[in-house]
């Protein structure tokens, strides 16, 4: 069972293009450095840390969280994403620690993240 599960995992990473053959890519570095799942990693980094890329990425690894918001499209996540102010201050605050690691990790100018994640110092509060 073991060994089914294994090549089933390494099938997904191969599919994302964290690993070639059973070397680690480049793109699997950079996956591995962020405390997401593969998928979700894989979808941030393809986004280069866009704000909404990480805010959608902090949501889908909250265990706990269901959102009380009506449903303006048949997309759960997109309705979260675009009531961001509605969000708990902890699902924010990853989002932007996690944009800010693949920004700051990739070198990437602050001008092609989206704006959805001021920088502020307060609790994590957003406009």
């Amino acid at each position: 069972m073991r060994a089914i599960l294994g090549s089933v995992a390494l099938e997904v990473l191969r599919g994302l293009g964290a690993v070639s053959g059973t070397r680690i890519t480049a793109m699997g570095a950079s996956m591995q450095r962020l405390p997401l799942h593969p998928r979700l990693a894989r979808i941030l980094l393809a986004a280069d840390g866009a704000g909404e890329a990480a805010l959608a990425c902090a949501v889908l690894s909250e265990r706990h969280y269901a959102s009380a918001a009506s449903h303006r499209t048949s997309n759960d996540l997109q309705t979260i994403v675009d009531n961001r102010a509605a969000l708990p201050a902890h699902i924010t605050r990853v989002a932007r620690q996690l944009s800010s690691l693949v920004v700051g990790a990739a070198g990437i100018a602050m001008s092609r993240v989206s704006p959805a994640f001021p920088l502020e110092s307060d609790a994590g509060i957003m406009r």
